[in-house]
């Protein structure tokens, strides 16, 4: 892991002590320690205000800045973007200034009501829809130091909230200097490392296209978390918390050693959280985690980590209705997928994940400000989700669209069917002992089963069963980073790194509710075998006709591999009145699919590797800030990108076959901000304008076609949307003690082109039609309010507690939209302008909506290094339960009738009043 960098390294070293000799630089460095324990304080941030100088604490709380010019300064330390401590200094020529031992006080710190902020509990199963958007925002705000992101990943949390509209794959992720963000998707999920939130302190965030130095950041701007065993508080802290969200009880243990002697360092953690049933019907909560972390230190300034973590959950899930379901079941909070079964309840939707992670880390620190941190990860495991699955069956689900009054153009039959919705709770749940029935009386004989003439086989043909879609990753990865701070005013930094995904999808029956097997054939094409023929019907015509049991993979098994290499540089120019940065990134990707059954459908385009996709892209940023005084900063930046499609996106049925998506493009990103920074005593505060360019976007959209009675694939091309608006974000201390702050968010994110839309099935090679036009331009982006607005107020007592209070306001949130509803042939003999034309093309938004949060902690010392700490959060103080979060069009649309109503959308929902509190002890 050295030897890749040591070159560079000599060089730089060279460069470096060249500067040293000609420079008359000063430095300076201390020892930070904390209040009445005099526990040396590792992993604290410590910079110079406005400069390119900055550290971390060592294990022994030591901290070292050098080539400083002479000159005037405010030195800074904080703990995740907590202020902790701030002096005024002066740099003399040549000195090394020495501040001795600064003592912190860091209870209010750690009693800090950002551990426990209401989030939206996301794993990978809430990335599968294509119907919906979401992403797990909240996490990666309150990690930030900037006033902006911290205050609006806590006020805007619950809203779906994404900062300037972007998706997380458009922001950066790192876990001990390797990449988080998946592969395949780019999406960021914590769930992996959910639960371990004790040792997850030690973060560092940029905002936007500002530089870091621990990758080349995308243009949402980048998180590093640092799980060192040498970066954790020496302690042991136990907990538990209650709530009534996602879970109801949460225990939690934590022990980390600190520097230990022999130069060794140890941290463990683990917990649980469950809830017999969450605040949806049906839902329950199981997750366990763990982690545990070793570094040993050598001499001449190396270190070795070791880190090793995981998260196994298990949760039933909830799924949005129309609002006609909810109305008739008189909850907001309906939840389709569970029903009674011998008296308990049983939810179809079941979601279980771990993926334990291994982390080794080297840290050469060659001299002082010149550092190489390279990483080797490797991650495997499990995500798999339960699922009804049924053939030649009645639809098993109780809000299926026929089922509901509103099909029926009969009054009476329509008011009967409103009656039982509303006063029959069964009505409108699973019939799980239906299920169980019609199995155990589905008796058939399968002719030829395994393709072998004659071997027929007679039982129970399970028309009903559950089934287990699972995608388990394997990803290698490898990551190397070097900073230099080589004279005063320069600073240079890079990287190269290389990845490896192997996603295997497929499914398995997990359940035959009651029969004796299922056919492993194409459901969807069984009703047309007579045109198709039986070999069309096969999911693998090495095993045609197979029966499958419980634990069996059928209808598909796939691998998408990706593989992704990259490298960067950037230098950063730090002047008495200015300040530069600029930067490059190369990557190349590179992705197939490996396939291991061989489908009736496609025969010689399913089975073993497709042919392989490369691109080579290229990423640049550059930026200038005008200091207009130690604590007031003009800046601007610009940044223009191309990027690779993601592998989700390439193929056109990767469950049946090889086929690439012919619309398949690189995306380009241009992007400028600019903004005023202002950091005072007494105000703090940040106003930025934005302006991002989206081109050439592809979309793969998978739905079921009620028409031609198929699954099938929906893709669009020449996607562009401009993201523009307004951050701005202000903290007043009112006293030492009470502080105002405000948010805004005001965000234009629409669609600025008319894409180009083409269909084609899961078992056919021909379009149903392809580019056609379709008219969205002008729509809005879904998925996010595009104003969000928020008035807080907080009180820090000197006794230590606190309370937190803030009102925010959201609008303009845009449900996703179905873009079949705009091609022409949606519009056919529908007068232009007419309220049925208006109705079928209009974009739906959810109404505007307030939200009161409260906070509050407090921390007892009840002896010498021992402390208890109490944090209570109670969110929607209004307990209002008619919040929308978000929703989408369904996919399909009634072209007889051009009735955009025939398929309403599904909307999700916020949760009333809800609570976290949390008690823990600290030794």
């Amino acid at each position: 892991m050295i030897n890749i960098w040591r070159p560079m390294a000599l060089g730089l070293t060279l460069i470096l002590f060249t500067s040293m000799a000609s420079a008359q630089s000063g430095g300076i460095t201390g020892v930070v320690e904390e209040d009445n324990t005099e526990q040396k304080l590792p992993g604290l941030e410590v910079f110079l205000e406005g400069t390119v100088h900055q550290t971390t604490t060592s294990t022994r709380g030591r901290f070292l800045l050098e080539n400083i010019e002479p000159g005037s300064y405010h030195l800074v330390i904080s703990s995740r973007e907590n202020q902790i401590y701030e002096q005024a200094i002066e740099i003399a020529e040549g000195d090394l200034l020495d501040l001795g031992t600064i003592e912190v006080d860091v209870r209010m710190d750690d009693l800090d009501f950002r551990r426990e902020l209401p989030v939206i509990e996301l794993d990978e199963s809430d990335f599968e829809s294509a119907d919906i958007e979401v992403q797990d925002y909240s996490q990666m705000l309150s990690a930030s130091r900037d006033l902006f992101q911290a205050r609006a990943g806590f006020a805007f949390g619950q809203r779906r909230f994404r900062v300037r509209g972007y998706d997380a794959q458009y922001s950066t992720m790192m876990l001990n200097g390797i990449p988080m963000n998946d592969l395949e998707s780019g999406n960021i999920i914590w769930a992996h490392w959910g639960g371990l939130n004790d040792v997850l302190r030690s973060r560092t965030s940029s905002v936007g296209l500002e530089p870091t130095e621990f990758a080349f950041t995308d243009i949402g701007g980048g998180t590093s978390i640092d799980t060192r065993a040498l970066q954790q508080w020496q302690q042991t802290r136990i907990g538990y918390a209650a709530s009534n969200r996602s879970y109801n009880h949460r225990v939690m243990a934590t022990h980390s050693t600190g520097l230990m002697p022999g130069e060794w360092a140890l941290s463990v953690s683990a917990s649980r959280r469950w809830a017999q049933e969450g605040f949806q019907d049906g839902t329950f909560y199981d997750a366990w985690s763990y982690f545990i972390s070793a570094d040993k230190l050598f001499g001449d300034g190396h270190s070795i980590n070791l880190t090793f973590f995981g998260a196994q959950s298990k949760r039933g899930r909830s799924g949005p209705a129309t609002q006609e379901a909810y109305d008739l079941s008189g909850d907001n909070f309906y939840n389709s997928f569970w029903g009674f079964q011998n008296g308990e309840k049983r939810n179809s939707r079941v979601a279980r994940s771990h993926r334990p992670t291994v982390i080794l880390r080297h840290d050469w620190e060659i001299i002082n400000q010149t550092n190489i941190t390279t990483a080797v990860s490797f991650q495997t495991g499990m995500y798999g989700t339960t699922a009804l699955d049924w053939n030649n069956a009645r639809d098993p689900r109780p809000d299926y669209y026929r089922y509901l009054p509103s099909y029926t153009n009969d009054p009476g039959l329509a008011d009967a069917i409103a009656d039982r919705w509303k006063n029959e709770p069964e009505v409108r749940q699973l019939n799980w002992d239906d299920f169980y029935y019609v199995n155990r009386r589905s008796q058939a004989t399968i002719r030829d089963v395994d393709g072998i003439e004659g071997n027929d086989i007679t039982g129970n043909r399970s028309k009903y069963i559950v089934e287990q879609r699972r995608f388990d990753p394997t990803v290698l990865s490898f990551n190397s980073t070097i900073n230099s701070v080589i004279s005063p005013t320069i600073k240079l930094t890079g990287g190269i790194g290389y990845q490896r995904l192997t996603n295997e999808s497929y499914k398995k029956v997990s359940d035959l509710l009651g029969g004796d097997f299922y056919l492993d054939i194409d459901r969807f094409a069984e009703r047309d075998v007579a045109a198709l023929g039986q070999l069309r019907l096969q999911s693998d015509l090495q095993n045609p006709n197979r029966l499958v049991t419980e634990g069996d993979v059928f209808g598909y098994h796939y691998d998408i591999n990706v593989e992704r290499a990259n490298a960067w540089a950037q230098t950063e120019i730090d002047l008495q009145r200015f300040y530069f940065f600029a930067g490059a990134q190369l990557t190349y990707t590179n992705f197939w699919r490996t396939g291991y059954m061989q489908n009736g459908h496609f025969p010689d385009n399913s089975l073993g590797d497709s042919e392989k996709t490369d691109f080579t892209n290229y990423s640049t940023k550059a930026g200038a800030t005008f200091k207009i005084s130690g604590r007031q900063y003009l800046y601007g930046n610009v940044s223009y990108q191309t990027r690779a499609p993601q592998a989700r996106n390439a193929f056109l049925s990767p469950r049946t076959s090889h086929r690439l998506n012919p619309k398949m493009t690189e995306e380009t990103i241009m992007s400028l901000e600019g903004g005023y920074q202002i950091r005072t005593p007494f105000v703090r505060g940040r106003l930025t304008g934005y302006y991002t360019e989206f081109s050439d976007i592809t979309e793969l959209i998978a739905f079921y076609n009620d028409i031609e009675r198929a699954f099938g694939f929906y893709f669009l091309e020449d996607v562009n949307t401009t993201h523009q608006g307004i951050e701005a974000a202000v903290e007043v201390k009112v006293s030492p003690t009470l502080s105002v702050s405000g948010v805004a968010a005001l965000g234009f994110y629409r669609h600025t082109s008319n894409p180009k839309a083409s269909q084609v099935q899961d078992r056919t090679e021909e379009f149903l039609f392809e580019d056609e036009t379709i008219y969205t331009k002008g729509f809005l982006v879904s998925g996010t309010p595009q104003t969000a607005l928020s008035l807080g107020i907080s009180y820090n007592s000197p006794n230590y507690w606190f309370i937190n209070m803030d009102v925010s306001y959201f609008d303009d949130l845009y449900i996703d939209f179905n873009p079949d509803r705009r091609r022409a042939v949606a519009f056919d003999l529908v007068e232009k302008g007419s309220e049925q034309w208006e109705r079928i093309h209009r974009q739906e938004s959810t109404e505007s909506a307030v939200m009161v949060n409260v906070f509050g902690g407090k921390s007892w010392r009840i002896a010498r290094g021992q402390f208890i700490y109490l944090n209570v959060g109670i969110n929607n103080l209004l307990n209002t339960k008619d919040i929308r979060t978000g929703g989408f069009e369904q996919r399909r649309y009634n072209f007889q009738d051009r009735d955009p109503d025939t398929h309403p959308s599904r909307y999700f929902y916020a949760q009333g009043i809800n609570f976290f509190a949390s008690l823990a002890y600290r030794f």
